[in-house]
């Protein structure tokens, strides 16, 4: 894989992965392992979200989600316990976009990858088949697996049992001067729990695998790569944990789309081919192919095409994102909807700068401003029953989004946790950038307050009822004399 952030992981696999071969499983195969490959074959779609841990990654755990079905492979990074993609050799987020998620979309034809919010992608056009992560295939290979499990088990027709170990049914395949053996659980579908690769009579290559349930299947809960027999107390190369796995779920998409990765009509995109370092063009999206930035904006100044909803939205928060930061108290009243700079977002210590502001409870908050907009406007049960039910909508919405960025919000409280710990100088160089990140995760927030619940409010009440409510928040004219109290 050339994409950043799973072209190191790739490559470490890929020497690995030597079960790789062209042959589907055949008839003659023992009976186990073939019904396993076939559970996991006959799989159309599935996510699985997992951590992985490899030494090229400086110590830091990864966090991944990964999709599938029959045409599309993609991996979602969410980046490292505090959702950092990117750091630089003191530890401190690296670049102007350093938090994830970063996707990278497999299709039949291409190679896309892009970060959550941003206007750009890359794009590799396919050379040769792409190799990268296949998660239904965990477990099955010596190495991480870069193969759907029909291959990655290939050449079943000359495998053989060779007998039963402790329970296990011990199966191997002589092939290309080395020997693969699997070890499987009959008592868990077969699956395997042991693989081995040989050359010389020689362990080179081992995984270790944990089994757990999930729905109906026998899947890895924890593969295990060694360098080597896993023997002597010898720690594992690199670890792959899996914390939920859903195979065939009716909630699944069928299909996953490039729009679905934030890939719109005008996000611009830097194509190259599959192997190659050097940039071939810079194009544009224009929701169905690629053209050229001449092409697009002769059709954008014609009224052909316009930008896409979901580019719009991210170049109207980067905007957004900028403008407040460069105005810190306006970004403070504004950044929690319905409150001001006295509302929940206060530290809860005396000295503002001391540490991060906290996600505000945005919940209250909307309740409280729909509360007092209702009282303010005198609404009857009616109307106060509508207001509810615009409430309610709006804060599934707001739920919807908190469920989608799951990870990204219990991130960003770990990293601040982390950044309390601390010297005051070290708290002052990274303060802005989880700052940045804490305005960019609210922001969606915002918007649903300000685009449909404020609007949805303001469409309720009566005329006489604006008219009442504007009389009550005029201030009483002050007396001659700029004597604004009552008279005695």
């Amino acid at each position: 894989m050339t994409a950043r952030g799973l072209g190191s992981l790739t490559a470490a696999a890929a020497a690995l992965c030597c079960a790789v071969g062209a042959s589907a499983a055949g008839d003659d195969a023992p009976a186990l392992l073939r019904r396993a490959i076939a559970q996991r074959t006959a799989w159309t779609k599935g996510a699985v979200e997992f951590t992985w841990d490899n030494p090229q990654w400086g110590g830091a755990t990864r966090f991944y989600t990964a999709q599938f079905t029959p045409h599309e492979n993609l991996a979602v990074w969410h980046g490292d316990a505090e959702g950092v993609l990117y750091r630089d050799a003191a530890g401190r987020p690296l670049g102007s976009l350093p938090f994830g998620p970063l996707y990278t979309l497999d299709t039949d034809d291409a190679q896309w990858q892009v970060q959550d919010g941003a206007i750009n992608a890359l794009m590799w056009r396919r050379s040769a088949p792409l190799r990268s992560l296949d998660v239904r295939s965990l477990g099955l290979t010596p190495g991480v697996p870069l193969a759907d499990p029909a291959q990655a088990a290939g050449g079943l027709e000359k495998a053989r049992l060779v007998g039963v170990e402790d329970g296990l049914q011990v199966v191997t395949l002589e092939r290309d001067g080395g020997r693969l053996t699997w070890r499987l659980d009959p008592l868990r579908g077969g699956q395997p729990v042991r693989v081995t690769l040989e050359h010389g009579g020689r362990v080179v290559a081992e995984s270790r695998v944990t089994l757990g349930r999930y729905g109906d299947a026998w899947f890895p809960a924890q593969v295990e790569y060694f360098d080597g027999p896993c023997e002597g107390g010898k720690p594992p190369r690199e670890v792959i944990r899996v914390s939920e796995a859903r195979f065939d779920a009716p909630d699944l998409p069928d299909r996953i789309h490039l729009s679905d990765i934030g890939v719109d009509t005008g996000i611009n995109v830097e194509v190259r081919t599959q192997g190659r370092a050097e940039l071939e063009e810079a194009c544009k999206w224009d929701g169905q192919r690629l053209i050229t930035n001449e092409e697009f904006l002769a059709r954008s100044v014609s009224g052909e095409l316009r930008p896409g909803p979901t580019f719009e939205r991210n170049w109207q928060r980067l905007r957004a994102a900028n403008a407040r930061s460069q105005t810190r108290p306006q970004a403070e009243r504004d950044v929690a909807p319905g409150t001001d700079a006295e509302g929940s977002t206060r530290a809860t210590t005396g000295d503002d700068g001391a540490r991060l502001k906290p996600i505000p409870d945005w919940e209250s908050e909307w309740e409280r401003y729909v509360r007092e907009f209702c009282d303010r406007h005198r609404f009857d049960a009616g109307q106060r029953k509508e207001a509810d039910r615009l409430l309610s909508a709006c804060k599934k919405l707001g739920h919807e989004y908190l469920a989608r960025r799951r990870f990204a919000f219990e991130a960003f409280d770990r990293a601040a946790r982390s950044l309390a710990e601390l010297e005051p100088a070290e708290q002052a160089r990274r303060r802005p950038a989880l700052e940045a990140q804490r305005l960019a995760l609210l922001l969606p927030l915002r918007e649903i307050f300000e685009q449909r619940l404020k609007p949805g409010l303001e469409k309720l009440p009566t005329r006489a009822q604006r008219a009442a409510a504007a009389a009550h928040a005029r201030p009483a004219p002050a007396r001659p004399g700029g004597d604004a109290s009552p008279p005695r």
